[in-house]
């Protein structure tokens, strides 16, 4: 539940697909702002990763009369795009710009990261991961030209709270057995616990242990294509343990 006066907090859904080991593509609904009077309303986002190592990012604003949040269900209408869960799936379709979507989620069962929320009353936010691991199915377009997809990695979570003076960074992998995801939200200056970071190892029966660590270690780096003057660590290391360890 937003807080009332502040114009920091949203919350959205988000998901990733991976097409191939060259393109992926990410899709969020989002609704932020303060809800008290008209200053809020919806962003709907899409970045393509395509084969050729390019960046399209594809982006549509909508007026707060065209948002309708669920507060009993996982379900999202942004203007014309909108997200319902039924029977354990998620269906997405929508548009953001010259990109639109039309697929269906479907998580792994036990493949899922449990809600948390940390921060105090005024400055909560939270964070879900309904498909650690799952499966995507459906069609995606860029500007009429289309294309299907079946049954390819996916990955989907919902966060929310006030995001006034913080940064957060997270992440997220799977392999034939295991998957992981670690996060963190660090208030700007870097105050806050020692141990900001949190790791979760999951394995085909759900989540196996949380871990603890300080930082990411970010190693080498690439130019990413498209995108002058940005570059993206080669690699990263994470040194994590038990809190008793």
């Amino acid at each position: 539940r937003p807080l009332a006066g502040d114009s920091s907090w949203a919350e959205w859904h988000y998901f990733h697909l991976v097409v191939s080991e060259q393109e992926w593509w990410y899709i969020t609904l989002l609704v932020g702002g303060d809800m008290r009077g008209t200053a809020w309303g919806g962003e709907v986002l899409v970045t393509h990763r395509t084969p050729a190592g390019e960046y399209q990012r594809f982006v549509t604003r909508v007026n707060h009369d065209d948002v309708a949040v669920d507060t009993t269900r996982a379900d999202l209408i942004v203007g014309t795009s909108r997200v319902t869960q039924r029977n354990g799936a998620y269906h997405l379709r929508g548009r953001a710009g010259a990109a639109t979507f039309d697929l269906v989620l479907a998580p792994e069962p036990d493949r899922y990261f449990p809600a948390v929320e940390v921060g105090g009353r005024e400055d909560a936010s939270g964070y879900v991961v309904p498909a650690l691991v799952g499966t995507a199915s459906g069609t995606l377009c860029v500007a009429g030209a289309c294309r299907t997809v079946r049954e390819v990695p996916a990955y989907h979570d919902h966060n929310w709270g006030s995001w006034r003076a913080v940064t957060w960074e997270w992440g997220t992998g799977r392999g034939n057995t295991h998957a992981l995801l670690y996060g963190g939200v660090i208030p700007t200056g870097g105050a806050g616990g020692t141990v900001p970071f949190f790791l979760g190892l999951e394995d085909s029966l759900g989540l196996e242990q949380i871990y603890r660590f300080n930082a990411v270690e970010r190693i080498g780096q690439r130019h990413v294509a498209g995108m002058p003057g940005i570059a993206a660590p080669d690699s990263l290391r994470i040194s994590a343990a038990r809190l008793d360890d």
